[in-house]
């Protein structure tokens, strides 16, 4: 695990050392144990480690015999032993024993087809001396990030923006505003969007070739979430023992490790599944961690240490467990606005059971990811139903709903109306989003909405494509492509290496990724049982009233949080937006939002720390340039 980054002069220029060190001194946190860095004329290349296979000869970059190839590596590549026995047929001279060399001389066998046989998470970049090219690949669910920017002059990538920025370069370093627009609605900056126009995402599943000769780039596809129409013919039965055979398999892999591993364990059935399979194939305790918020009556609802704590004394793992307050998350909302080098709405969870495990463990396994490849989510079973409605001309139900709407002025029922379309990204845009349009147009000040182009609805429609796809299939790929990594998977790798822990996803193998999205809706869900295919496969490892208990969503408690610990951070910030002028965001709107949902009248939970964390962010920004 690592944070790597590199940068192309494109007048061809020298690289002048010190601007990798700066680059690599601002990720310091992602690779703590060591650093290493390449520069050949006008390339640069470097890497921050954090050590967790082959300990003493692990350092990067590392060059291939001949000199001519060059490759560093932030992730893991859990079949690495694999490919050195059986895929590489040629002699090789190994200097180590890691994975990140194994995947050095299988591109010098196999070319860019390489990616193909690696089972893993990782963001890479190998420089080709003889090709002169530099291709750099993120993986296929998009587990670890890469960033790039570009202009007249710098090609720079990075596996954290803050590393592009802290280059020291002259950068054009607009905000987009349509990004932050975007993120408002959804919570998250989707595709390749950041809060910065110049700066991009690399998207899961491509890579990057840069050409050493021009100075310029073009972006390929060399995987993506696949949906066949027609869906495995199998039996249940056959396709549960399957599934639960490609999970231990994945869960073994991601245990391998030279240093101390662990699990997140939150009482849920995807994690402790993880925890419980770890025991069987480790034969011996675990290290488990929970985090919660507290029993009292307003915190209940939010708290899940009971379940954990049974699953723990099931498992017989060695548990610890931290109730968090709110006193001290908002003690530490700038250090983590740092991290995520852009306004967030989640992640706090991650960010403190990573803060506990660090301190006995260097690795964690995560259920994330089995709610998006086994339809978990509340959203598949609403909107099931919702698809019939739409056998029946549409007047006779968008206008009761519309009417309902406007007597109540219910938010779900505002929710109802928006997902009652035959779009598919509206429909999924609608039940996802945050801010409703007719809110969020009376929140962005008037020179915000100026600088913002294309609806929400717009972009996903020109970004990922889910025609031919029925309703299911369309909203499983969209949460794969979109909510899942650019949240989900955003937040845990910029909270659990602000620890320098690395956290692995079992669930996220692409072996059991492509092998459910094969599979027909019903082994998936049954008599509205969501995940049925994991909860029958999980029924001798862990009590059956954690497999069938209600679901139970991780929800942060901002609603009390607002309320409460942030109340007076909160209140002083809309204030400062409604007395500034150039603010890009209506205090005094956002005053009555607080104000209504402090009264009891509505829940603006998550409008109202949506808009805080982006004038938070925004504050910081400002200070940061100020200062330089």
């Amino acid at each position: 695990m690592c944070g790597i980054f590199g940068l192309l002069n494109r007048n061809r220029e020298k690289i002048d050392r010190s601007i990798l060190h700066n680059m690599g001194d601002s990720i310091i946190h992602r690779g703590p144990d060591d650093s290493g860095y390449f520069i050949r004329n006008n390339l640069g290349i470097g890497m921050r480690r954090l050590s967790i296979i082959d300990l003493q000869t692990g350092h990067q970059p590392i060059l291939n015999e001949a000199g001519d190839c060059l490759i560093v590596l932030n992730g893991e590549i859990y079949n690495y032993e694999y490919i050195r026995e059986h895929i590489l047929k040629k002699e090789h001279h190994f200097k180590t024993r890691t994975d990140v060399e194994s995947v050095l001389h299988l591109y010098e066998e196999k070319g860019t087809d390489f990616v193909h046989d690696l089972n893993g998470m990782f963001g890479l970049a190998i420089a080709d001396f003889d090709s002169k090219n530099v291709y750099i690949y993120r993986d296929r669910m998009g587990i670890k990030p890469i960033y790039y920017y570009e202009d007249h002059d710098w090609f720079i990538w990075a596996s954290e923006p803050k590393a592009i920025i802290a280059s020291g370069l002259d950068l054009d370093l607009e905000i987009d505003y349509e990004s932050i627009y975007f993120f408002l609605t959804m919570e998250y900056f989707p595709g390749e969007k950041t809060p910065y126009k110049k700066i991009k995402k690399l998207a899961p599943g491509h890579y990057l070739d840069l050409d050493l000769v021009v100075c310029d780039f073009k972006v390929e596809e060399y995987w993506d979430s696949s949906f066949p129409s027609e869906k495995r013919g199998i039996s249940f039965n056959a396709a549960c023992e399957e599934f639960m055979w490609l999970l231990q398999d994945s869960v073994k892999l991601r245990m391998i490790s030279d240093v101390p591993f662990g699990c997140f364990l939150s009482g849920g059935i995807d994690s402790s599944v993880i925890a419980a399979l770890m025991r069987r194939i480790h034969n011996t305790k675990i290290k488990t961690f929970s985090l919660g918020f507290g029993t009292e009556k307003e915190m209940d609802r939010f708290d899940e240490l009971e379940f954990s704590n049974k699953v723990s004394e099931h498992i017989e793992s060695d548990h610890r467990s931290w109730i968090i307050s709110g006193d001290e998350v908002r003690e530490s909302l700038d250090k983590i606005l740092w991290h995520f080098d852009e306004p967030f709405g989640g992640g706090f969870h991650t960010y403190f059971v990573s803060k506990m495990s660090k301190e006995k463990v260097t690795v964690a396994l995560s259920g994330l990811g089995a709610d998006e490849i086994l339809t978990g989510y509340e959203k598949h079973l609403k909107m099931r139903f919702l698809r019939y409605l739409m056998f029946f001309p549409e007047f006779t139900y968008r206008l009761p709903v519309k009417m309902l709407h406007a007597l109540t002025r219910n938010k779900k029922i505002e929710k109802l109306s928006e997902i009652l379309t035959k779009n598919p990204y509206s429909r999924y845009v609608g039940w996802m989003r945050v801010f409703r349009e007719d809110l969020i147009s009376k929140v962005m000040t008037g020179e915000f909405r100026r600088r913002t182009g294309i609806s929400i609805t717009e972009y996903f429609s020109m970004t990922w494509d889910v025609s031919g796809m029925d309703q299911d299939d369309s909203i499983s790929y969209l949460e794969q492509r979109t909510t899942m990594v650019d949240d989900f998977l955003n937040y845990t790798d910029k909270t659990s290496m602000a620890h320098s822990l690395e956290v692995r996803v079992p669930f996220l193998d692409h072996r059991l990724v492509e092998f459910m999205n094969s599979l027909p809706l019903s082994f998936k869900t049954r008599h509205r049982e969501a995940k049925y295919i994991l909860k029958h496969g999980a029924e001798d490892l862990i009590p059956t009233e954690i497999i069938y208990r209600k679901k139970h969503p991780f929800f942060l408690p901002m609603k009390v949080w607002i309320k409460k610990e942030f109340k007076e951070l909160i209140t002083s910030t809309f204030n400062d937006a409604a007395s500034t002028p150039d603010s890009i965001l209506n205090g005094d709107v956002l005053l009555k939002l607080l104000e209504l949902h402090n009264s009891g009248s509505a829940d603006y939970s998550w409008e109202i720390w949506l808009s805080f964390i982006t004038l938070r962010w925004f504050s910081q920004l400002k200070k940061t340039r100020n200062n330089q």
